[in-house]
Order: C-alpha cells, then structure tokens, then sequence
C-alpha cells in the first residue's frame, strides 16, 4: 500500500486495503489493522470532494 500511497494511486490503495482487510478478516492482527485505517485516512483525506 505504501507505493499506491506515494503515487496518490487512491484506486491502488483502497483495492489492497481492501485485501488485506478481506485477508485478516478471520483472524485480525493489530498491525494489520493500523495499516489498513491508515490507507483509509490518508485516501480520503487526499481524495478531492465532490
């Protein structure tokens, strides 16, 4: 996630946050998490609104 975050590939980032979070999802780790809810923020803080 971190390249499609410097890239401001907002697509990239939201499709493996996407899958790791879809990965995790029978057994969660903390770590995990934190980098998935990050993707996230920094997606939709840098996502121009409508």
């Amino acid at each position: 996630m971190e390249c499609y975050l410097e890239r401001r590939d907002w697509a990239g980032v939201e499709r493996h946050a996407s899958a790791l979070a879809e990965f995790m999802a029978e057994d969660p780790v903390p770590c995990a998490n934190f980098y998935i809810e990050r993707a996230r923020y920094c997606r939709r803080r840098a996502k121009p609104r409508r």
